[in-house]
């Protein structure tokens, strides 16, 4: 659950002003327009190819190396819950753990001489071990492992040669043992492009080996390297993570499985229900990637979370490139305004930086968009999504869209996506340009700007505070800094977000960077447009407490809390002289107003001593 990309404020008086740029000459228009009389009707054929029933390795990548430690041993359990149904099929799962989130126990069984003894006790421990769901309720140490990697060891989930190794050897077990298909499962955190405090445009964090974490190049070149090894290719690459559902990610992969699984906005700490959508026998490759997301809905319809998942078949990318190439040639020539009120009225994810791409196209009235809808559409192999503003209008897929040319990230046009598309073109302000001007009312309190990256935070003043604040535009943030070295570690502190203007929904988060940067330690509240919003946080035991949702505590020992993600994100932190700790302020949904002021006060209980 991290952002990429930097933020960067935009200030505007008004609507938003669009200024045409042609810097394509003729001949490259000609060829734009040439290509848009050449979409491939085909694309929108079923693929038949995920039609035909087989039997499953399923392998998951399962990095809790973190502060979702207790959330993986619970997705453990339900794997275990679902062994009867196996019917055949393999589920092998590589566990990193960290200790001090979850002393959940999972025993492991072993044969007492080669790589475990004859019972492992695996729970508070910072140590990986390979084992495989053996029945309901044994997991079996494996005996033969990935080249590099020794059971009780402690590998970094964030290297290449890490996920090369275990795919490598998954692979060849699945080749061996004839089976049909593969799922690769990468469990963790996960990063889009563009918003956050923090960067990323990766996935599963490791917390004792430096935060690092596996990028999409990383993921690429692993699983490459994998398949020239053994000669058998990843069926379904699925992300149980937050924010993969880019179509920057499925143009990544499109060439490496047949499917991507992946959500287009936040995930809750509990993930997906493996309890019922690991493989069942003889089945597609269509049948599973719809399980995992009709599972998923079902799990969190009644929970109060907004949710989305979708199961993408990476046969049609190229189709939807063409399609997109010729939307963009005739998007070109628009009226600005309509352009700018599509942007901003579309579907918005990951702090307005990226926006569901067909949502998007649905607002532009032209005929390309339908071709490029179409092609959206016929993409999907399933898409799910609960009711609510968050994820109401969701379709599948995200794509990374800043709203001026001036907080484009540079690095995105490294991604095969920009490389292979025009999309980097017209987001970068070649083919339309937002440019906004006017300046921020000064009276706010809280520090100057422009506070939008964690590096230029305000430090917040000795004591605690209470000033104010503006959300002036819908991609604004405002970030307030300050350290653990000065914390207590009896007491809590308290955080209030209040006096939110009339009509805005404002979200107020804390974050750290010495647990995954990818995950908020707290957010203000799960209930939407409140006027105010809190939580009291606990230095010595990492407990969040939520006074405005009858007193519920997120306690990060106790597992049952897992569900209730609105509010306990990353089941807290314990305090440590090197803690940094980042307020974020933002407004949810594209909200923002540019006239009312917040209030922010971090107040103290008992024994906390503020910076």
């Amino acid at each position: 659950m991290t952002f990429r990309g930097s933020f960067s404020r935009f200030i505007f008086r008004g609507a938003l002003i669009f200024t045409l740029l042609f810097s394509l000459h003729c001949q490259q228009l000609m060829d734009l327009l040439d290509s848009a009389n050449k979409v491939d009707d085909t694309s929108a054929n079923v693929n038949a190819d995920l039609d035909k029933p087989g039997t499953w390795m399923t392998l998951v990548y399962l990095d809790a190396d973190n502060n979702l430690e207790g959330a993986g041993v619970g997705d453990v359990n339900e794997m275990l819950a679902n062994y009867a149904n196996f019917n055949g099929n393999r589920v092998i799962v590589l566990m990193d753990r960290i200790g001090g989130y979850s002393s959940d126990l999972i025993t492991i069984t072993g044969d007492g001489a080669t790589t475990c003894g004859a019972t492992v006790n695996f729970n508070s421990q910072s140590v990986a071990y390979l084992f495989e769901i053996t029945s309901s309720t044994t997991v079996k140490c494996v005996a033969t492992l990935p080249s590099g990697f020794t059971q009780g060891s402690e590998p970094n989930m964030g290297s290449e040669t890490t996920l090369k190794n275990f795919l490598t050897w998954g692979l060849n077990e699945a080749k061996n043992g004839n089976f049909d298909y593969v799922y690769l499962d990468i469990w963790d955190h996960g990063a889009g492009w563009g918003g956050g405090a923090y960067g990323g445009n990766a996935v599963a964090w490791d917390d004792t080996d430096s935060h690092d974490a596996l990028s999409i190049t990383e993921i690429q070149n692993a699983m490459k390297a994998a398949q020239t090894a053994t000669g058998k290719k990843v069926t379904i690459l699925g992300f149980d993570a937050c924010y993969m559902g880019t179509i920057e990610n499925a143009y990544s992969f499109k060439d490496l499985a047949s499917v991507m699984v992946a959500s287009e906005e936040v995930e809750p700490g509990a993930g997906w229900q493996y309890t019922n959508w690991t493989p069942r026998g003889k089945v597609s490759p269509r049948t599973v990637a719809t399980n995992v997301v009709t599972s998923f809905k079902a799990y969190y319809s009644n929970s109060g979370e907004q949710v989305t998942l979708s199961s993408i078949d990476l046969s049609k990318l190229n189709g939807i490139s063409t399609a997109l190439d010729a939307f963009l040639v005739k998007l070109s020539t628009q009226p600005p305004a309509a352009v700018s009120a599509a942007r901003l009225a579309a579907q918005n994810y990951n702090n307005n930086m990226s926006v569901d791409l067909y949502d998007f196209a649905d607002k532009i009235s032209i005929p390309e968009a339908a071709a490029l809808k179409n092609m959206i559409k016929a993409s999907l192999v399933a898409e799910a999504h609960t009711a609510g503003g968050q994820v109401d209008r969701s379709n599948g897929m995200t794509v990374y869209f800043p709203q001026s040319k001036n907080n484009y990230d540079t690095q995105y046009d490294a991604t095969d996506f920009a490389k292979q598309t025009r999309w980097d073109d017209f987001i970068s302000g070649k083919v339309i340009s937002i440019e906004i001007s006017s300046t921020e009312p000064g009276d706010a309190t809280c520090g100057a700007e422009s506070n939008d990256t964690a590096g230029k935070a305000n430090q917040i003043g000795t004591g605690g505070i209470t000033c104010t604040g503006y959300i002036y535009t819908p991609t604004d943030v405002d970030i307030y800094r300050f350290t653990g070295g000065n914390l207590t570690a009896a007491g809590t502190f308290d955080i209030t977000l209040s006096n939110i203007p009339a009509g805005a929904n404002f979200d107020v988060m804390l974050f750290n960077t010495d647990v995954s940067p990818s995950a908020p330690v707290a957010s203000g509240t799960i209930s939407s447009g409140n006027g105010s919003e809190s939580f009291k946080y606990s230095p010595s035991n990492g407990q969040v407490t939520y006074p405005l949702n009858g007193n519920f505590t997120c306690d990060p020992t106790v597992s049952s809390s897992y569900v209730n993600q609105g509010l306990c994100y990353g089941q807290g932190m314990t305090v440590t002289s090197s803690t940094n700790f980042y307020i974020v302020v933002v407004g949810k949904s594209g909200s923002y107003n540019q006239a009312g002021k917040y209030t922010l006060t971090l107040g103290k209980t008992n024994s906390v001593t503020l910076p």
